[in-house]
């Protein structure tokens, strides 16, 4: 793979012939505008965004958006493996063609309709439609299309990945075009590590005036906002983000060793409405929770180890509880996932002393038990676990789609839930993963108008150049 990571470029069709267009210049009513619009639906989505393609410079006009379009970076190159073909082939007929492209009746379509139209886009795709003219650049900058466009399903089911290290940046796999992007995070006011994400924002922890901060982003629109101190000073806590409408809280759970050498199991929620924290329940006795939760019905589900156990947490009444499905026999390094509203664990299984296999369960929960959905082909099993190779993983869910992070594998492995199939994404370009450094997985849904945009205090690129 070659190491360039090379910007995401855009031209109208397959050549850049139409200059009078670039910048959202162009006339309101102006016929090439509308006339591209059923060209680009109709496209594949891989053959209207270029890597290689000569870049266009965007007005002043929703600054944040373009610099956000500008350094989205291409990690992958054009070529798109067999499988990926495949997976992504819709077909249809001439007939069909011919009706998608009739610009009469595009041309002439009415401005509500047209936005719904545009509502169903993914962002990428957005970002490089709001340069077609000045119609199309209004209308995508709008509040009232913003919103509609945030609460319709999400188009976008990307997962993030943050090294281990603080950083200034992130990649993001995109499965609709099966490419890593980097998204760069240097218009924080310092380095971060990841801890998680939801409705479009990122959640991070940096250091400020020697202190743990935490921080709330939408690093597509470059706002973030670094949230109050917690109530109680911690050092490596749990965090999880829930959001809901143009809301969200910040869940915190436990940290290390407390001076005599006990866990805190204290928690506490941070409320956007509100701009402040509270205490919440305490985490259950001996519970040592891993990293990581995944959401369902409001609900924050964590995994303890020594022993495996499944906790739940009511955000409004701050309780816990245990989930009473008792665990997969003999299952080693479980991971959640929350895959289209379900909950899975994944996890290797055990036979006698031997690692066996890897395996996905459904969480039924009408039954209160874990169903064994998945199993993985001996034969990518066997490719994985040898005597040479120690397999250690953590996976996360998004979408219809689980990922496996595999300890010092220069690609992560994915399961179709919908499928059924077995493939690897293109090799990640996170520094040091092959060499054992840890990733850190989280299910992304980049947005233009997430619950931090719609705020008054928040903070954003204008603020801190």
């Amino acid at each position: 793979m070659d190491s360039t990571l090379e910007p995401i470029k855009f031209v109208n069709g397959e050549e850049e012939d139409n200059p009078s267009f670039v910048n959202g210049e162009g006339e309101d009513d102006s016929p090439p505008g509308f006339e591209i619009l059923p060209f680009l639906l109709s496209r594949p989505i891989s053959t209207i965004i270029k890597p290689n393609s000569s870049s266009l410079h965007f007005s002043e006009t929703g600054r944040a958006m373009d610099h956000a379009l500008e350094q989205i970076n291409f990690v992958n190159g054009e070529e798109e493996d067999e499988e990926f073909k495949v997976r992504c082939q819709y077909p249809h007929n001439n007939d069909d063609q011919k009706i998608c492209l009739d610009s009469s009746i595009w041309r002439n379509l009415p401005s509500d309709i047209l936005e719904r139209v545009l509502a169903h886009l993914p962002v990428l795709s957005l970002l490089r439609f709001k340069t077609v003219c000045k119609k199309f650049n209004r209308v995508i900058l709008s509040k009232p299309f913003l919103s509609t466009h945030s609460d319709l399903p999400p188009k976008d089911p990307w997962i993030a990945v943050f090294q281990s290290d603080s950083c200034s940046q992130f990649h993001a796999y995109n499965p609709n075009l099966n490419v890593w992007h980097q998204i760069p995070l240097s218009f924080l006011p310092f380095h971060v590590r990841g801890l998680g994400s939801a409705g479009g924002l990122l959640c991070c922890r940096g250091e400020l005036n020697g202190s743990l901060s935490i921080v709330v982003c939408n690093p597509i629109t470059k706002r973030w906002t670094i949230l109050p101190p917690m109530i109680k000073k911690r050092v490596v806590p749990i965090v999880s983000t829930v959001v809901k409408g143009s809301e969200y809280k910040v869940f915190v759970a436990g940290d290390d060793l407390l001076p005599d050498g006990h866990k805190d199991l204290s928690s506490e929620v941070y409320d956007s409405s509100n701009g402040h924290w509270a205490l919440s329940g305490l985490i259950p006795p001996e519970s040592d929770l891993e990293f990581g939760s995944v959401i369902s019905n409001g609900n924050l589900h964590f995994l303890t180890v020594s022993p495996y156990v499944a906790l739940s947490f009511n955000l409004q009444e701050g309780v816990w509880t245990k989930i009473q499905a008792p665990m997969p026999k003999n299952i080693t390094i479980p991971s959640l996932v929350e895959c289209s509203g379900r909950i899975f664990m994944v996890g290797g299984a055990m036979k006698k002393t031997v690692f066996d296999s890897i395996r996905v369960w459904e969480l039924c929960e009408n039954a209160m038990a874990w169903k064994e959905v998945a199993k993985m082909k001996n034969k990518l099993f066997k490719e994985l676990h040898t005597e040479e190779n120690e397999l250690y993983f953590t996976a996360v869910g998004h979408g219809n789609l689980i990922y496996f992070w595999i300890y010092k594998r220069p690609q992560m492995l994915a399961f179709d839930m919908s499928t059924r199939l077995w493939f690897w994404l293109p090799p990640h370009p996170v520094t040091g993963a092959s060499e054992g450094k840890p990733l850190f997985c989280y299910p992304f849904n980049p947005n233009l108008f997430s619950a931090i945009d719609s705020r008054n205090h928040i903070c954003s690129v204008s603020s801190t150049e």
